[in-house]
């Protein structure tokens, strides 16, 4: 059986091996050696990725996961590198948005139906969208273990009822996932 981790905001991929612990191909207790890792992020960050590459075997995919295909604006925080296409986030900035390619995350999950997929979502607010999509077409159910951040103290405009109403959704559908 295939199995796979993918990380949808994976950034510079730094948060999520430590190559200075006793085993960094442990990611949440799983084996990396047993997985193929998929690190998905809009931007680029190459020399930190070719830095992880040369430790463990990744595929990067450089485009944002979404809800469809095609294009976004993505505003990059210039304090901090933090990015997002939800307009309603706190560290959304005008003055400093590009566009992006952005795939149908759901579409592309397809291809994996027949492997154990664990999934760590850190979309800065577009992980709720993703997660609705999933919901609605039944492809959660493709999800063996999800890890998921929100994003409730930096939205606004109905995203903490959203975010409850996906909470309540995994629960009911007996999803195994955990809130970071």
């Amino acid at each position: 059986m295939c199995k796979k981790i993918i990380i949808v905001g994976f950034g510079r991929g730094r948060d999520y091996f430590d190559f200075n612990q006793s085993n960094p191909f442990d990611f949440k207790g799983y084996n990396l050696d047993e997985y193929e890792i998929i690190g998905i992020e809009p931007l680029e960050f190459k020399h930190h990725w070719e830095i992880i590459k040369e430790q463990v075997p990744i595929k990067i995919i450089n485009k944002m996961a979404w809800v469809a295909d095609g294009k976004r604006k993505f505003s990059i925080h210039p304090q901090d590198g933090k990015s997002t296409t939800i307009r309603e986030k706190s560290d959304y900035d005008d003055r400093r948005v590009v566009e992006i390619e952005c795939f149908d995350f759901g579409k592309w999950l397809m291809q994996y139906k027949d492997c154990e997929i664990v999934l760590e979502m850190d979309g800065e607010g577009s992980e709720v969208d993703i997660l609705e999509d999933l919901i609605r077409s039944g492809r959660i159910n493709l999800i063996d273990k999800l890890y998921i951040e929100f994003h409730e103290d930096k939205i606004e405009r109905g995203y903490v009822e959203r975010t409850q109403k996906v909470r309540d959704s995994l629960n009911r559908r007996g999803i195994d996932w955990e809130e970071e």
